[in-house]
């Protein structure tokens, strides 16, 4: 039986419920703008199939119901929390008119069972419980939607991929590849660290999470093998997401330090139901937040809100999808601020590359060192080879226990001052030649602002582990960091720090803790640059803003871009720039080398030129494909990623 058909059998059983008496009474609204109703608060508990009570409450008007029944609303709460967080907000929802109810999830609050750390075993408790709902007379069946942030805005969007029949779910700081983006890059943040970490009077996790813990503590290739192939399972849903039929108003932040906006960013490239997009500066997970772009999710959330539940037409679904905020200086209380905009597409139109080399004397600049071969390193300065990484963790990663044992370095480069303002949009990423004398080894990069004085900001990072890395070898790699937007100013400088502990000044969310948990193995770890080996960091910015986005000083023929959407399924489009008329040929490859498709054999015009790639293709299976472009005697390839 596979798994739509266990959810369905698990729906059509009769839920054991058991209503308590613990807290019930009547709840009354001082509030004389529009209908208020009167509010009674029940407390109960809904038994699972495997037995495991689930801790709830409901929020229902004292009134009689519309003829269909109460319009509903479901709230999910965030990881360590219970549904206490949650009642005030359903409280006051009820009292205009809609049946509220609130739960903890396993493992939290006053509910039973272990928590499994946001999977599908939490996802098939919603499921019952939203039967629940349904089996109620006092609801319309027909409307109800699911809010939350977290898990509670991971859950909500997992039932919505794998069947729940509902009007829409509003998921907040939330990722469909949440698991992956907790060890994205061979590094794992800090975060996942402590999501695991919680006291049992907090959370009560099963064996499966102490096993997870157990692996990020050690330092040994079979536990972080076991950690990236166990982690994700049952809790990544990014090959779900097109299965999707609920409507659904997505909202991240892009400094979200669990989980980073790039997998909602795939998941809305995959989504077939009716959606819309926000992207920039959410409360929560570290995230700055702003007073106007605050004002602006709460009616967008409204609209929503009206348009899927209520049957109002505040919105118009088929326009501006994606909505979003960039930010930039100045910073006020240690916050930037922001400018928002918007863009029926994403990423938006006209996004080029601006390309950063590193060069001898800490300079970055547009173009390659001449020199054949040149290097940079910084030493992860371990000076206790017995110093265990809980043992960092229980310093915080400060204090003289700390700094006897492991010191940090870096390694820094500066631009020019910008001759232009720079927006950037989209996923930085680094393209290092790089060697080490351990078998791990970490590039922590940071990219800085520098005003002109001693002012320097963070604005985001890229972060890369090697784990199977054999010393002394010189290897090539490509990353990827999170999806940002910010605003660079003209005049300012771009700075990228190099280290081997991710932390920032002033950082009021994980103080001295770092962004990912550095490696405990004393390496020399070298960065190479030249016209042999230039390693280089890349940043998307809009082209109208950013004048010319330098690839390197040879004069171009043509330039290839990534696939979007990538990963895909099943199409994806395929662009290509030419800057003069000429003969071109566009094939795609395995991974094996061997020859797939012939996409382009022939002349073409120059400007840009898109083509589209379908993977349906019966002898295509799901995986990794090249696609490759010749032109003259000039050839790029690029991967992409077929999902089925």
């Amino acid at each position: 039986m596979n798994l739509m058909s266990r959810i369905a059998l698990i729906s059509a059983f009769i839920i054991d419920i058991f209503l308590t008496a613990c807290c019930s009474g009547e709840i009354y609204s001082q509030n004389n703008l529009g209908k208020i109703y009167t509010v009674k608060r029940t407390d109960f508990t809904i038994r699972m199939k495997d037995s495991v009570l689930i801790d709830c409450s409901k929020f229902i008007p004292v009134a009689s119901p519309p003829a269909k029944g109460w319009p509903v609303f479901v709230l999910c709460h965030g990881f360590s929390e219970s549904k206490e967080s949650e009642n005030p907000e359903a409280e006051d929802q009820a009292q205009f008119g809609y049946y509220t109810l609130t739960y903890s999830m396993r493992g939290q609050g006053h509910s039973g069972g272990l928590s499994n750390l946001i999977s599908t075993l939490e996802m098939n408790d919603l499921l019952q419980i939203l039967n629940f709902i349904k089996q109620d007379t006092l609801v319309d069946s027909s409307r109800i939607a699911i809010f939350g942030a977290s898990q509670g805005g991971v859950i909500p969007f997992m039932a919505a991929c794998y069947g729940a029949k509902v009007s829409t779910v509003m998921s907040d700081l939330a990722s469909p590849e949440f698991a992956s983006s907790w060890i994205e890059n061979g590094s794992i943040k800090t975060t996942f660290f402590f999501t695991i970490d919680y006291d049992s009077s907090i959370v009560r996790y099963n064996t499966n999470i102490a096993n997870l813990k157990k692996w990020i503590l050690s330092d040994k290739n079979d536990s972080w093998d076991s950690l990236t192939y166990f982690l994700p399972k049952e809790r990544d849903f990014l090959d779900k997401v097109s299965l999707c039929k609920v409507p659904i108003l997505i909202t991240n932040a892009w400094q979200d330090k669990f989980f980073n906006t790039s997998g909602m960013i795939k998941a809305t490239n995959l989504l077939k139901a009716p959606f819309m997009a926000y992207f920039g500066a959410v409360a929560g997970h570290g995230a700055d937040s702003n007073q106007n772009e605050n004002n602006f999710l709460s009616q967008y959330d409204n609209n929503w809100e009206d348009y899927w539940l209520n049957n109002l037409n505040t919105i118009k679904i088929d326009s501006a999808k994606y909505q979003y905020a960039s930010s930039h200086y100045p910073k006020t209380h240690n916050l930037w601020s922001f400018s928002h905009f918007s863009s029926d597409t994403w990423p938006p139109p006209d996004v080029v590359p601006l390309l950063f080399y590193f060069n001898p004397g800490g300079k970055l600049l547009h173009s390659p060192d001449d020199s054949d071969i040149d290097t940079v390193g910084f030493w992860n300065d371990v000076k206790d080879t017995s110093f265990t990484l809980q043992q960092a963790i229980n310093t915080s990663f400060r204090g003289e226990f700390f700094n006897k044992r492991f010191f940090k370095n870096i390694v820094a480069f500066e631009s020019d001052p910008l001759p232009n303002d720079y927006q950037m949009i989209g996923s930085p990423s680094a393209k290092l030649f790089y060697s080490s004398t351990a078998d791990v080894c970490q590039y922590n990069i940071q990219i800085w602002e520098l005003k002109p004085g001693s002012d320097t900001s963070l604005v985001t990072r890229i972060n890369f582990t090697d784990r199977h890395y054999k010393p002394g070898l010189l290897k090539e790699n490509i990353i990827n960091g999170p999806e940002y937007s910010h605003i660079f100013h003209q005049g300012n400088k771009i700075r990228i720090v190099l280290t081997n502990l991710d932390t920032q000044p002033a950082d009021s969310f994980l103080t001295t803790n770092p962004y990912v948990l550095p490696v405990l193995k004393k390496a020399y770890n070298t960065i190479y640059m030249g016209h042999l080996y230039p390693s280089s960091v890349k940043l998307p910015v809009l082209g109208l803003s950013s004048g010319i986005a330098y690839e390197n000083k040879t004069p171009k023929e043509f330039r290839l871009y990534q696939n979007y959407p990538n990963p895909f399924n099943l199409t994806t489009n395929i662009r290509f720039v030419l800057d003069k008329p000429a003969h071109v040929k566009l094939k795609i490859y395995n991974t094996g080398g061997k020859e797939i498709f012939t996409l382009i054999n022939g002349n073409r015009s120059a400007g840009t030129h898109i083509v589209t790639f379908n993977g349906a293709h019966k002898k295509l299976t799901g995986g990794e494909y090249f696609y490759e472009i010749k032109v003259g005697n000039t050839m790029k390839r690029m991967k992409m990623v077929l999902l089925k």
